[in-house]
């Protein structure tokens, strides 16, 4: 339907499905390379919470893999893009939190998850606090 419709927005969105299915099925390399790709688009359109979130699932397989140095570069290019679009300084602290992790050297995949679903509500809460 997506392809059907041309819709730029939906192709990105299913690139980005396509991306968690390659990495639920252990087709690692597929998975990272669409979800930069998505990331990316994001980026471009000015999407910040959808950045953030392909992000997100891009770095809990680089965390996975031990690529802390790429995981630390993507929460850079997340809190640079939160400050430019002037997200909502909730989530832009949660997110300073997930770079003192990165940097610290202590993030954990489940920090990973816990951020994508608090960024999830954020996005329709602005005054939603992350907890610790």
């Amino acid at each position: 339907m997506a392809v059907a419709s041309g819709d730029e927005l939906d192709l990105i969105r299913v690139l980005w499905l396509e991306a968690r299915v390659a990495a639920g099925l252990g087709r690692r390399a597929a998975a990272i390379a669409a979800l930069r790709q998505v990331r990316r688009d994001f980026e471009v359109r000015g999407l910040a919470y959808d950045m953030a979130l392909a992000s997100l699932d891009l770095a809990a397989l680089l965390l996975e893999d031990g690529q802390t140095g790429e995981v630390k570069a993507l929460v850079e290019k997340m809190v640079a893009t939160f400050r430019a679009r002037g997200i909502a300084r909730e989530a832009l602290a949660a997110l300073l939190l997930f770079r003192q992790a990165a940097e610290d050297e202590t993030m954990t995949l489940t920090l990973v998850h816990r951020l994508a679903r608090y960024l999830e509500q954020a996005r329709h809460d602005s005054s939603l606090r992350f907890e610790t």
